[in-house]
């Protein structure tokens, strides 16, 4: 809804200074998915009208700024958890909407969706070793595999420390499971530690589908796929993979 009257720059800043506290203020929850992508676009229809063009360049700036920090984990460019909520959060409903009424979408089959929980083994003793710079090195280099493994459909994320998801529209738990399989191995072959050549990075991983684990969140099936890691990493040697269905 525009304003009734063209908003000033001094207009401008203030409703930028709610917007900044209404998004960070959110709670951080998968399930409120798409929640600060509707401040966004909200903000950017109120200030279409606006009389100081000036300010409007400022703030629409600014607007851009908060996208990536709300959304883009800065070290390694990979979504962070409220991302993750936003994108997966929508494949998630479409995929859960299209399994209980599959009449309403016959034109476009999707098959399930799974998600992938990719947890590194002994991350805490590479910072201790080798010092913080080695250790985000490593994430860096375990979210290029994560990237480098993914469609253009998939969401790939970091929930934080040494824990990342990967959200895959259509695939089935087996599906996810080739393709955990893979990134398991690329990281084994493919992530270092640049000060201890012989060490070799593992992580343990968790697969979990909505079709396998009759999920009704998207913060549902993220727990789901986070205990098969769990099997993974504390009850079968760590550097595997798990599905949940194997635990249910």
């Amino acid at each position: 809804m525009s304003p009734e009257r063209p908003l000033s720059g001094v207009d401008l800043r203030t409703a930028l200074r709610h917007i900044t506290k209404l998004v960070f203020g959110e709670r951080d929850t998968f399930d409120e998915s798409g929640r600060v992508r509707e401040v966004m676009q909200e903000a950017e229809i109120v200030f279409e009208d606006a009389e100081d063009k000036e300010a409007l360049a400022e703030m629409q700036q600014e607007i851009e700024r908060l996208k990536k920090l709300v959304y883009v984990d800065e070290l390694t460019g990979l979504m962070n958890r409220r991302g993750i909520a936003d994108e997966m959060g929508a494949f998630f409903k479409e995929a859960l909407f299209a399994q209980e009424h599959p009449e309403m979408r016959k034109g476009v089959v999707i098959a399930d969706f799974s998600v992938i929980f990719i947890d590194a083994d002994n991350f805490k003793s590479v910072n201790d070793t080798y010092g913080h710079d080695e250790g985000d090195r490593v994430l860096k280099a375990i979210a290029q595999v994560l990237q480098d493994n993914a469609r253009g459909i998939d969401a790939v994320g970091r929930l934080g420390g040494e824990e990342f998801v990967i959200g895959l529209l259509g695939a089935t738990e087996g599906d996810a499971y080739a393709k955990a399989e893979k990134i398991r191995k690329q990281i084994t072959q493919k992530v270092t530690i640049s000060k201890d050549t012989e060490r070799k990075m593992t992580a343990s991983i968790g697969v979990a589908s909505l079709h396998h684990s009759k999920a009704q969140t998207l913060t549902e099936l993220i727990e789901y796929a986070d205990k098969a890691m769990y099997e993974a990493k504390t009850k079968r040697g760590k550097d595997t993979v798990v599905k949940y269905s194997e635990l249910a």
